[in-house]
């Protein structure tokens, strides 16, 4: 997570949102495309019309990868519905993009939240037990207390997960329909 967003989520906990824009706008005007998806979600009040939040939540969409601030600042802006697509495909996405944070970030609370998303289901992914155990093991060998319960784990010193060749989680099998 870029150091902006944290310092914009603890100007806003502190009601100091005109402090938080600006940091969201310094940070735009370096180029962060997570930091205009933020002016979109700040909307008005930081001069983002409507229409323009809609475009900059698409144009961000075309370019998230590797960027965990990104892929998270997009999730938050399709819960809040921000895009230009339908609500179905905003709620996949929201989805889509949480799982790409939680694989990049390797946040086991982000793990459990894919996990508790695949177990009970959202508009536009039904719900699939098998695929959120999937997702419920992963936090749990992170070391998420709710989840090594849930899967009846009891602390181990060195839990394994699967990792790339490049050190990295390798990411739990995605369901198929959600569109990549």
């Amino acid at each position: 997570m870029e150091t902006w967003w944290r310092e914009v989520v603890h100007l806003v906990a502190s009601k100091k949102r005109g402090e938080a824009i600006l940091v969201a706008q310094r940070a735009a005007a370096k180029g962060s495309s997570a930091a205009r998806v933020r002016l979109a979600m700040f909307g008005e009040e930081a001069g983002v019309s409507d229409d323009e939040a809609g475009r900059i939540v698409e144009a961000a969409e075309r370019v998230a990868t590797k960027d965990a601030t990104l892929h998270w600042a997009l999730r938050c802006a399709y819960e809040l519905l921000l895009g230009e697509c339908d609500y179905e495909e905003k709620s996949r996405r929201v989805l889509r993009h949480l799982e790409a944070y939680a694989v990049q970030t390797e946040d086991r609370q982000a793990f459990f939240a894919v996990a508790m998303n695949y177990s009970s289901g959202r508009i536009g992914v039904p719900a699939n037990n098998e695929i959120a155990l999937e997702w419920l093991y992963y936090a749990a060998a992170l070391d998420h207390e709710d989840a090594r319960v849930m899967v009846g784990w009891s602390p181990a010193p060195n839990p394994s997960i699967e990792r790339t060749r490049h050190g990295g989680l390798r990411p739990p099998r995605l369901a198929a329909h959600v569109k990549r």
